[in-house]
């Protein structure tokens, strides 16, 4: 009797299991267990993680809930290097993913950021190089260093919130960004933030960031670009390999150029340079061929107490260039 018991409860979870799986191997709540991995968390909710990266598949639905409690954080490094995933589904109960939580997640092509995600931590989608639209959704106020590092396909992202500053490598080589409206919100923008962002043409960068530094290094494609008046300091390479910049208005307030900030602008032809710049630093005009006019807001006795590094030769477009003295900005 007991053996025929045991068979006919082995018979029951057999059975319940296979009810668990769908059709088409997307994760439902009632089979999660079986690809998600959960931890109860302090404030009485859980987190979320790949149970194994090797088996998760490509269809992935996380839980709103996990044993009556809330599902609201995506574990760092939770879902890294899953290769296989191409679709994962959040639900409205997430407010938090991790570091790296996605990393490498080279063939994930469609995820939604919930509205309710107000922290994402550093590198969350870096190198997820099959996602090609994000929406930064309103409760997010900070994008943190690297979180779409070379997200080579993206190219439409919109964002929705106050976001008061962007990180360092945020879009890292994201070559196929053609546009980016930056909330007037934005007080800081990170080193390199666009970095070699190839297909962008057009930026605004709002009032009240005072610094840019190798921040649009190498977009080539770069047309057209407006610095306020709160910039006091364009860091070394900032715009290194703007091919395509023809004109600039510097800011009224900058009073600092750094080394190879302008360099390879190969098309550059004339600049507008305030009173206030006090220093130019190595190659920061290098090989700017087509630069003839600089207009200058000072006189020439101004201009000549500017500490301009000449070493190697590196200004020697600029030098070149017919200063236009006491110019109005």
């Amino acid at each position: 009797m007991k053996k025929i018991l045991s068979l006919f409860l082995i018979i029951l979870l057999v059975a319940a299991l296979f009810s668990l799986v769908s059709c088409d191997g997307t994760l439902s709540a009632e089979e999660s267990t079986e690809y998600l991995s959960f931890k109860l968390l302090s404030d009485g909710t859980y987190s979320v993680k790949s149970r194994n990266v090797k088996e998760t598949p490509a269809k992935i639905t996380i839980p709103e809930a996990y044993g009556g409690k809330p599902v609201t954080h995506i574990d760092a490094l939770a879902f890294a290097h899953c290769t296989t995933l191409t679709k994962i589904v959040l639900p409205s109960s997430i407010t938090s993913i991790g570091d790296s939580a996605f990393l490498a997640c080279v063939n994930l092509e469609d995820i939604v950021i919930p509205e309710n995600v107000a922290s994402i931590g550093v590198e969350a989608f870096s190198n997820c190089q099959s996602i090609t639209n994000i929406s930064i959704p309103k409760n997010l106020t900070v994008i943190e260093k690297g979180v779409f590092f070379n997200c080579t396909n993206l190219s439409n992202i919109s964002i929705e919130g106050e976001i008061s500053s962007i990180g360092k490598l945020a879009f890292y080589n994201c070559q196929k960004l053609k546009s980016i409206r930056i909330p007037d919100s934005v007080k800081h923008i990170g080193a390199a933030a666009f970095y070699q962002c190839y297909s962008l043409t057009e930026v605004a960068i709002p009032d009240g960031v005072t610094e840019i530094e190798g921040t649009f290094n190498n977009c080539i494609n770069l047309r057209n670009i407006h610095m306020p008046d709160s910039i006091t300091r364009i860091g070394d390479n900032s715009f290194n390999n703007c091919y395509n910049l023809t004109e600039l208005v510097l800011p009224k307030n900058l009073t600092y150029i750094g080394e190879y900030a302008f360099a390879e602008c190969t098309s550059l032809s004339g600049i507008t340079i305030p009173k206030g710049v006090s220093y130019i630093g190595k190659y920061a005009f290098y090989r700017c061929h087509d630069l003839t006019d600089v207009y200058y807001a000072g006189s020439e006795a101004d201009w000549q107490r500017i500490n301009i590094d000449y070493s190697e030769y590196g200004n020697e477009w600029l030098l070149c260039a017919k200063i236009h003295y006491n110019h109005a900005t």
